[in-house]
């Protein structure tokens, strides 16, 4: 997550300014894609179901394959994603590969 700073000021308005900006912002990275993490180099035996643990401390909501070594498609496995608030159960259908993933 993106840190937020504040600027020290004697300005009330500045003031009422930076604290609307640190809202805004505080809401933007609460949500959506921007609530995520980097899970970098995860190996995908072909055909295999990999647990990959995100710690987002709840449910995912999706996920986004930012880079991969093969050419492979990574899937969840609907069977075996029995606990989606601590991992995705993911597959890579085609070849072996390592892969990166942004999960939010």
């Amino acid at each position: 997550m993106i840190e937020y700073e504040r600027h020290k000021t004697d300005d009330p308005e500045l003031t009422m300014v930076q604290d609307k900006v640190e809202i805004f912002a505080d809401g933007l990275q609460s949500q959506g894609i921007l609530a995520g993490r980097l899970i970098k180099n995860i190996e995908f035996p072909a055909g295999t179901t990999v647990r990959v643990y995100h710690n987002l401390e709840r449910g995912y909501n999706g996920y986004i394959v930012v880079s991969v070594n093969a050419k492979a498609i990574i899937e969840v496995v609907d069977n075996d994603n029995t606990s989606p608030a601590k991992y995705l159960a993911l597959q890579s259908y085609g070849t072996p590969c390592t892969a990166s993933l942004w999960v939010f």
